[in-house]
């Protein structure tokens, strides 16, 4: 019995490890002080606010990364919200392409998806127009990650 379960021991395909579609973790991680999440699909996103929150948003890693180490003038990203404890919206997700322009400190919506619980999309619109970033909102806190310096 004990031959039986070595060779199937050493014949067996090795176990794969997850495969994360990430930027290298030791620059993401500084950069994500209310966590990381991490879909099924090995996407990482970086929260962009505490979680529990009544909307909790995330941008995707990859996204940010790209971002935050081409200095480029206008930095665009995916931005995920979760949705789940907001009783005012019939939605349980959105995610959104946003600009930001670092210099005149505007960001805009060019499109956004608004999905069901069951992952189903319910509508999606854009482009919106540039707007300022307002102090103390959620586009604040996607600014100050996407128009960091960090190379």
């Amino acid at each position: 019995m004990i031959a039986v379960y070595a060779w199937l021991l050493l014949t067996a395909d090795p176990v794969a490890e997850p495969l994360l579609d990430a930027p290298p973790l030791d620059w993401l991680t500084p950069r994500a002080p209310y966590g990381m999440d991490i879909t099924l699909d090995g996407k990482v996103w970086v929260n962009t606010n505490r979680t529990g929150a009544r909307d909790d948003y995330a941008i995707l890693a990859n996204d940010l990364y790209k971002a935050v180490t081409s200095g480029d003038k206008y930095r665009k990203v995916w931005i995920r919200g979760y949705h789940l404890r907001n009783a005012n919206v019939t939605y349980r997700e959105t995610k959104q392409l946003v600009t930001v322009d670092c210099q005149r400190d505007t960001i805009w919506v060019e499109r956004k998806v608004y999905y069901s619980a069951d992952g189903d999309v319910l509508a999606n619109d854009g482009p919106s127009a540039s707007e300022p970033v307002v102090p103390g909102s959620i586009g604040e806190s996607w600014r100050d990650a996407i128009c960091a310096d960090g190379k």
